[in-house]
């Protein structure tokens, strides 16, 4: 499964959400950009793509709730470990409540790794427990952009 996003103005995003048809189709927002993100298994609809591929993942994505899209640079020869220990990571006892979705992304290009998760409100991220050191095979700083997801009208 891939994963792809692209950022545009909310009014340009709405507008390909509603010509695509795909759902879900998150539109996330702040006060400063806004982001569109889909999975597919074909080619992007987007002009200018970020690609991924889904490396892991765990519930249904929404299209309402916050976002946070952390982004961290992998080295080559760490992205096997990355990997592996990403996908033993248990966030279970987290969706009850806390989340909708969580994804591990791969680039198609380049080594920055995205982690997102869709939690179910803004509180809920806020009051997360989810803290994770720095590993050898990190280089520089992660950064995370947060964002609300949906709650734009569709005309």
């Amino acid at each position: 499964m891939k994963a792809f996003m692209t950022n545009g103005t909310v009014d340009y995003l709405l507008q390909l959400q509603k010509e695509s048809g795909i759902s879900p189709f998150l539109i996330m927002h702040n006060h400063t950009k806004a982001t569109a993100y889909y999975e597919g298994n074909g080619s992007s609809i987007f002009q200018t793509s970020r690609n991924y591929e889904l490396v892991t993942s765990f519930g249904e994505l929404q299209e309402e709730g916050f976002g946070t899209l952390e982004y961290l640079t992998i080295t080559t020869e760490g992205r096997p470990i990355f990997e592996a220990e990403e996908k033993q990571i248990k966030f279970h006892s987290l969706f009850e409540q806390h989340i909708f979705a969580y994804r591990l992304l791969r680039p198609v290009k380049g080594n920055e790794y995205v982690r997102f998760i869709e939690w179910k409100d803004k509180d809920s991220f806020e009051k997360s427990t989810i803290k994770q050191e720095k590993k050898a095979y990190q280089k520089g700083d992660s950064f995370t952009l947060k964002y609300d997801v949906g709650g734009l009208d569709i005309e």
